[in-house]
């Protein structure tokens, strides 16, 4: 069974002020001492360093968190956990994981009842060789139910280890779903997906969310006259730009199709918005190829109502109409 174990998990005890006081390992190496009094960002990754704020939030005001990836920061490299935390009294306990835990406890509680099961053959065997029964039945008896006990235990190994692979292929194609295979950011059946998800936080944690619609000018003059290769550089230039310069964790691009954009931004009014999208803008103009966007800034509603992909839709379009009007107003400049 230890050979199998492959689990990682962290449990961190943390100050109402997000302090470490204590961390417990289970298969990660973080010396306790180099983190104990110092902030929980210190464990992550810098990409995380946003979504923990608002990971650790969560817990401060809805007294739960779940599931959120983050990065640690580890002298092996960055490793992603799902981390969950409850709030206890003053403090938040907070636990992080890899994707073998629940299966590793699943085999181990198993392992547990079939451990208990041949304790319960071995007492039925002594009394039934108490009560001058036949031995070699009892024997027989017990060997067989052994060899039964055994292969559920290799069975069950194996359906983990399926059961595993099944889930990192479903990852992978989730992965592959919400990419757009050209720029590598996400694409336009994710927004919609992630728009609806961040919204339900930013109701709960109370803050702002802001969308930003873009669109690459004289797109169509760049394909026509430098080919489609330059044109297709453009687009991933820009989707890199936005990596870079976009708040790690709290801000998402989206790819809507052809050379149009759209930002994601959490926790972000519509002010600094227009301060994060003009550094890109700046940017894109001191790149090679060299060009230019325009864009439009529309703050969403954070309350989750029916029919919300409606009224994201009309926020969206607020955002498209004043990009359109920053595109002509340059034009005649």
């Amino acid at each position: 069974m230890k050979k199998f174990r492959k689990s990682k998990s962290v449990l961190i005890l943390c100050s109402s002020d997000g302090i470490i006081e204590d961390i417990i390992n289970d298969g990660i190496r973080i010396k306790k001492e180099d983190f104990t009094g110092k902030p929980f960002s210190s464990l992550l990754a810098s990409e995380s360093f946003g979504k923990s704020i608002l990971f650790l939030e969560s817990i401060k005001k809805e007294k739960f968190a779940q599931d959120f990836e983050l990065f640690l920061n580890l002298d092996s490299g960055n490793e992603m956990l799902l981390f969950s935390g409850v709030k206890l009294f003053d403090k938040s306990i907070i636990i992080a994981t890899n994707t073998y835990l629940a299966l590793d406890r699943l085999f181990e509680e198993m392992s547990k009842i079939v451990n208990e099961q041949t304790n319960n053959i071995r007492e039925l065997v002594k009394r039934q060789k108490k009560e001058k029964h036949s031995n070699n039945l009892g024997d027989a008896q017990y060997n067989e139910l052994i060899s039964i006990n055994n292969e559920l235990v290799n069975t069950q190994r194996e359906l983990s280890k399926k059961n595993y692979e099944l889930e990192r292929l479903n990852k992978k194609l989730g992965r592959v779903i919400k990419t757009d295979s050209l720029t590598g950011i996400f694409n336009r059946v994710y927004f919609y997906e992630k728009i609806e998800e961040e919204i339900g936080r930013a109701s709960r944690l109370n803050y702002y969310l802001t969308v930003v619609y873009i669109d690459i000018n004289n797109f169509k003059a760049i394909n026509d006259n430098q080919g489609h290769d330059v044109g297709d550089k453009v687009l991933v230039i820009f989707a890199d730009i936005s990596k870079k310069k976009l708040r790690k964790g709290l801000d998402f691009a989206f790819r809507l199709g052809g050379d149009e954009f759209v930002y994601l931004l959490t926790n972000c009014n519509e002010n600094t918005a227009e301060k994060i999208v003009n550094r890109i803008k700046k940017q894109c103009a001191d790149m090679k190829p060299s060009f230019s966007i325009s864009y439009g800034i529309a703050g969403l509603p954070v309350k989750k109502e029916k029919n919300i992909i409606k009224k994201i839709d009309k926020y969206l379009k607020i955002a498209d109409k004043r990009m359109y009007e920053q595109k002509k107003s340059t034009k005649r400049q």
